[in-house]
């Protein structure tokens, strides 16, 4: 694959966090850069510096959690980065819930808000979130503003 020398150079020197990001919407063309913050929050603000990235990539769980989480948008948002929020391929509703309740604390949203609970075959809620024209509304119950089905995490459970 063809990239700038700068990234060419960077990935050749083992910058595992650094991951360049092709085709948005199928316009290939478009290429671009992007952390994936998780440990490297300094060196995503040097790569910003040198007009290397526009935005970061953050995922929850490689982040360690919601703190952790919370602090990389905040300073994605505070060097005026793009922020993509995503957690992990087929999680639930309680997970989709949580990344979802994190998008609403989020600086911005430019490079989306990624969730795939629709993904599983069945949820272990009795009322999964729904993508309905690309939105997702914010859960509105107690505490991650959903409710888990008992029955259904009983029946789902492997022993």
């Amino acid at each position: 694959m063809d990239c700038h020398p700068f990234m060419k150079r960077k990935l050749e020197e083992g910058w595992s966090f650094f991951k360049l990001k092709i085709g948005i919407k199928h316009r290939l063309e478009e290429a671009r850069a992007a952390i994936e913050i998780r440990r490297h929050l300094g060196a995503g603000v040097a790569l910003h510096r040198s007009g290397a990235i526009q935005g970061g990539n953050i995922k929850t769980i490689k982040m360690g959690g919601i703190a952790p989480t919370v602090h990389a948008m905040s300073v994605c948002g505070a060097l005026g980065l793009n922020i993509n929020l995503a957690g992990k391929v087929a999680e639930s509703s309680i997970a989709a819930a949580a990344i979802v309740q994190l998008g609403c604390l989020a600086p911005n949203l430019d490079w989306g808000l990624n969730i795939t609970n629709h993904y599983l075959a069945e949820d272990v809620t009795d009322a999964p979130l729904l993508i309905e024209h690309g939105t997702v509304r914010r859960p509105r119950g107690p505490g991650l503003g959903v409710a888990v089905s008992e029955a259904k995490v009983k029946r789902l459970r492997l022993t």
